[in-house]
């Protein structure tokens, strides 16, 4: 579960279904990373178990991992989502945009949601 101090603050209750909300609306379909076929970069973001697909997993990028609980904002999952103008590898996501600053929020608390429980 997400909790405000995820969000490091108020928490919107969007926040608290970002696979359903956030991830399926802008993360799966087409290329993207949805199950089954080819995920894009092998990256399946909806099946059960996504923690064990992302934390301490290295991506292609200079030997990043896809999310780093010792240090959350290396991570090449808030690399792609964050960083502005561009990542350092490849180019923003969703799709070489960037999301809505709630979204934004949302996903990024439930990635340290996420890197919380797997500590």
């Amino acid at each position: 579960m997400i909790t405000a101090a995820d969000a490091d603050g108020a928490l919107d209750p969007d926040c608290q279904n970002v696979p359903r909300k956030v991830i399926a609306n802008n993360c799966i379909g087409g290329y993207c990373h949805a199950s089954g076929g080819r995920a894009a970069g092998n990256l399946d973001l909806m099946a059960p178990c996504v923690a064990e697909r992302l934390v301490r997993v290295k991506s292609d990028c200079m030997d990043m991992f896809l999310l780093d609980p010792e240090h959350p904002e290396r991570g090449f999952l808030s690399d792609k989502l964050n960083t502005e103008p561009g990542p350092k590898c490849g180019k923003p996501m969703p799709d070489g945009a960037h999301l809505p600053a709630s979204e934004l929020r949302c996903i990024n608390a439930w990635i340290n949601a996420v890197l919380r429980a797997a500590r």
